[in-house]
């Protein structure tokens, strides 16, 4: 049996299916606890299937600007969130995390049923928001010379 622990969820790996069935009958004990265990993850099950969700990035925010208030912007858009919100660490050359944070915060949320805009309102401040199923539609500034958008607002990216 192995053992993974997500955030507050402790997933448990049964090494054949006797055994899990076993152990979602009988749970499990510790320090004369009894444990309940579920089929399937409580926190994203919708149905008989798992919500689908995405990684969201949000920049442009300074530091100092608190994740509860970013958290009640995201609520305003619509977004439902999933994880808590934490800071983009930078990595090392070896691929390894270190101290050094890049001012990007993360957030796991569910896929949102419209697309989030590239550029939101949060507070004083015009954050960025990023996901891997954005839609790829960039405001152009006209004023730069070397583009040359399709219309004078917009421009289209594939």
């Amino acid at each position: 049996m192995g053992a993974q622990r997500i955030g507050a969820l402790w997933r448990l790996y049964p090494l054949d299916r006797e055994s899990r069935v076993k152990l979602l009958i009988e749970g499990i004990t510790i320090k004369n606890q009894k444990i309940k265990l579920h089929s399937q993850n409580p926190f994203i099950v919708r149905g008989n299937y798992e919500t689908p969700s995405t990684r969201l990035s949000i920049s442009d925010v300074p530091i100092s600007y608190s994740n509860t208030m970013l958290e009640t912007n995201l609520t305003k858009l619509g977004v439902k969130i999933r994880s808590k919100i934490t800071m983009e660490k930078v990595r090392d050359r070896s691929g390894n995390l270190t101290d050094w944070v890049t001012g990007r915060r993360i957030v796991w949320i569910e896929m949102p049923s419209t697309t989030l805009p590239f550029t939101t309102q949060m507070g004083p401040f015009k954050a960025s928001l990023y996901y891997r199923e954005q839609k790829k539609t960039y405001a152009v500034d006209v004023s730069d010379k070397d583009i040359k958008p399709k219309s004078a607002k917009m421009r289209k990216f594939a």
